[in-house]
This record gives C-alpha cells, structure tokens and sequence, in this order.
C-alpha cells in the first residue's frame, strides 16, 4: 500500500490517542465503543526500544477492520504510531 495512505492512517489513530503528557499515559480506543487500554509511556518506550516484535492484538485487529492493511503495513504504522508518541 502507499506509504502516503499509510501515514495518513498514522496521523488519524494518533488523533485518536488521549495522550497525557503530565500523567504520561495513553488512553487507546482500540477495542470497543465505550472501553479504552491504557498504556504507560514508560511500558511504550520499553516497547520501542527492546525490539519487541509484538504487536498489540487489540491495535492490528483495528488496523485490519478499519483500514484494511496487511501485517506488514501494520508494522509500519505500529512503529510510526509508537515514534510519534514518544515525541510527542
């Protein structure tokens, strides 16, 4: 898929977020209507930075149903989404 789209889907699930900088936490809209995860930064940033190959089920099961990618655009748009927050 063009990484043009690919980063607009980045953008959108970005938008999506509830990032709290202050509390350094992510509030994720991922599963259901009315539920969220959160995530820690720190548990995101141990994430980024092991290597990790795990994806969130919860975060490919969204990128699959309402975007359409693959797995490999869903690697993509993971470590993007996971760049973007901890630069936020």
């Amino acid at each position: 898929m063009d990484k043009n789209y690919l980063d607009k889907v980045v953008k959108q699930i970005v938008r999506e977020t509830n990032y709290r900088d202050g509390e350094k936490y992510v509030d994720i809209p991922w599963i259901k209507q009315g539920q969220s995860i959160v995530y820690y930064i720190s548990d995101i940033k141990r994430y980024y930075f092991s290597g990790e190959l795990n994806i969130p089920e919860p975060f490919t099961k969204h990128c699959e149903e309402v975007y359409g990618l693959n797995e490999d655009e869903t690697r993509y748009v993971w470590d993007k989404y996971v760049y973007t927050l901890l630069t936020l």
